[in-house]
């Protein structure tokens, strides 16, 4: 089976910060990323710039 994997705030925040210069597919394809993700990643960031992509409390802390 398959990691889930799992990245940074400063990682999220860059791929967001190369979309200003580069297509959403470029971005993707050179980091290996789903444009899906990326899509949520940047609505996350509309919503709540100050809340995004901080560190959520895990309900099962056996899954760390």
């Amino acid at each position: 089976m398959r990691q889930r994997r799992s990245f940074t705030r400063e990682f999220k925040m860059s791929i967001l910060s190369e979309l200003s210069v580069k297509k959403l597919a470029e971005v993707c394809r050179e980091h290996g990323i789903h444009p899906a993700i990326v899509c949520k990643w940047k609505r996350e960031f509309n919503q709540s710039p100050d809340k995004a992509f901080r560190a959520s409390q895990r309900k099962n802390p056996s899954l760390l």
